[in-house]
């Protein structure tokens, strides 16, 4: 009778349970080392449970509870704490908080603390908000958080803002950062915002930024821009750049741009050379260009090119030939005398128009190297199909002057424009009733010759 009793509260069968103990079935036996209450609990049968309990089970050090609790069976675990449960019991170490933090069981969370559960006890010293940071579950950081639960408190050196951090969670990130959490604090020198550039996680990035975490603090003497740019982290990079991060610091003697050159990160790059980094400082020996044309990394050495790179540099040119990348050997023979705006596929569209409203020649002609215009280049990118924004603006540059074109020319010609046009304006208003053909004419077949580049 005992067995089928423990198989009747395991498979969730209530009649027979029922029948069973009051017909006078002990409620306290055990089969298997495991008790009836334990088996109702385990598949998360509340009636069972129940009625175990009125029959005046044992509810024991806590095994029932710790089963229903690492199950999810929120009913069961009402029921049992209803009853008395204890909410200190451990199972080799483990807590009753660990389970739903570790599986995001925000409820039966919540019922152990209200329960007064330790808030810190979870798996040796691994906390339960630790791992509710590791796993992304916002919710139970939260009622953690607001049961007091130790912000800072490390495993093996690693905090849970690293933790957060470094997995991209960044709800998790927020809410440890609500709690002042302390901001440098990661693993061992490593701290969380390092971690989010390594990772590539842009939001938990703009998080402790924004808390102000020490932009260029990362690992040792390597920066979080580092880290970003290694691994082609572009938002990373943006985000890092824009609250001041140092662009001219080495780590091992290598430049930011020669990493990214080594890994062909082109948009890193670029980043990088807008926020002035130097483009010939490699690692002692050799420079950003020569590392982008020995890996055959065409994009960066175009990039390179676009902010002066020195093409005549013979050790890039050799490294071409003896690798046998053709396609970098011509390119670097061709555009040896280019102007930036010749290299218009690579050109972002908010440098292409500072360029041109600085005064850029698009009809400039090189006196070595490939005899093409940047015009000439943007409009057969158009041709072809392949004609970025960038490449359709130097275009519309290359037209007579126009309204829509009249925001890519410099200062100068700009306000000759305004002035030209609010003067025929005027000489409009003053023959307007004779249809104010002169400014119309004027307007039509001389202004656009009138401002030009």
């Amino acid at each position: 009778m005992e067995q089928l009793l423990f198989y009747a509260c395991l498979h969730g069968h209530a009649s027979t349970v029922k029948s069973l103990l009051d017909n006078g079935t002990s409620v306290d036996v055990f089969f298997k080392g495991k008790s009836l209450l334990w088996a109702a609990c385990r598949m998360g049968h509340a009636v069972c449970t129940q009625l175990l309990l009125d029959a005046k089970a044992d509810i024991g050090i806590g095994e029932a509870l710790w089963v229903a609790c690492a199950e999810g069976h929120t009913d069961c675990t009402r029921i049992l704490l209803m009853n008395g449960a204890s909410v200190d019991y451990t199972l080799q170490g483990v807590g009753l908080l660990w389970n739903p933090c570790v599986v995001g069981d925000a409820v039966c969370l919540q019922l152990l603390l209200n329960a007064k559960a330790s808030v810190d006890i979870g798996n040796g010293e691994i906390t339960p908000l630790f791992a509710a940071c590791g796993k992304g579950y916002e919710d139970c950081a939260r009622i953690l958080l607001f049961a007091g639960a130790s912000v800072d408190h490390t495993y093996q050196g690693k905090s849970s803002l690293w933790l957060a951090c470094g997995l991209g969670h960044a709800e998790c990130t927020q809410l440890l950062l609500d709690a002042k959490a302390s901001i440098d604090v990661g693993h061992g020198q490593m701290t969380p915002l390092y971690a989010a550039c390594e990772g590539g996680h842009a939001v938990c990035t703009r998080l402790l930024l924004d808390a102000k975490a020490s932009v260029d603090v990362g690992f040792g003497e390597i920066t979080p821009l580092r880290a970003a740019c290694a691994d082609g982290h572009a938002d990373c990079t943006q985000i890092l750049l824009m609250n001041g991060a140092s662009v001219n610091r080495t780590a091992l003697g290598k430049s930011l741009p020669w990493d990214a050159c080594v890994n062909g990160h082109a948009v890193c790059l670029q980043f990088l050379l807008n926020a002035k980094a130097s483009v010939d400082i490699g690692d002692g020996e050799t420079t950003p260009l020569y590392m982008a044309v020995a890996k055959n990394h065409m994009k960066c050495a175009q990039v390179l090119a676009s902010f002066g790179a020195n093409l005549r540099e013979s050790e890039s040119s050799f490294a071409a030939r003896v690798l046998c990348h053709d396609r970098m050997q011509t390119f670097l023979r061709d555009a040896v005398d280019w102007s930036p705006l010749h290299h218009v596929e690579v050109l972002t569209q908010t440098r292409t128009r500072k360029l041109l409203r600085q005064g850029a020649n698009v009809r400039m002609m090189p006196k070595e190297g490939s005899k093409v215009t940047p015009l000439d280049r943007a409009e057969q990118l158009v041709k072809d199909g392949n004609g970025s924004d960038s490449a359709h603006l130097v275009v519309l540059a290359g037209k007579p002057w126009s309204a829509s074109s009249h925001d890519l020319f410099p200062y100068d010609m700009r306000m000759r424009a305004v002035v030209l046009v609010h003067s025929l304006y005027h000489v409009y208003l003053r023959n307007e009733a004779n249809g104010g053909w002169q400014a119309v004419d004027f307007a039509r077949h001389v202004l656009s010759f009138a401002v030009s580049r």
